[in-house]
């Protein structure tokens, strides 16, 4: 029997609300702004590997699309606890994917950014 992830469910979540991104080189893109695809891309690879190794310790993927984050990550996951999300992005210890207000970026300084970006290849990456 598998321990306790205490992560499990809000990587789901993440896992699930990126599943639609296409099957795309991310290495192809250095960021921080990336297309939407692109960004949605690293998410659900971010948060199919963490599922996958149960590693509580790695960078927190974070989706934001909405502010201000803190607030929207404590609405929408509270078994993890304000505390701890508000320690996980103060010490750096997050992957935010902005698809939103990029002012999230600026205020959770020392974390790993991405930006979305409206553009997008569609022939190089069909």
């Amino acid at each position: 029997m598998r321990a306790p992830f205490a992560l499990e469910r809000y990587l789901a979540d993440i896992r699930d609300r990126s599943a639609w991104a296409p099957d795309c080189a991310i290495e192809d893109y250095a960021g921080p702004s990336v297309p939407r695809p692109v960004l949605y891309r690293i998410a659900n690879l971010w948060a199919l590997a963490l599922l996958d190794d149960r590693f509580e310790t790695l960078l927190l993927p974070v989706l934001v699309t909405e502010s201000p984050v803190l607030d929207v990550l404590e609405r929408d996951n509270p078994s993890l606890g304000r505390a701890f999300l508000a320690e996980r992005l103060e010490s750096g210890a997050c992957l935010l994917l902005i698809d939103g207000p990029q002012e999230e970026g600026d205020r959770w300084p020392g974390n790993r950014v991405f930006y979305a970006s409206e553009e997008w290849d569609n022939e190089r990456h069909a």
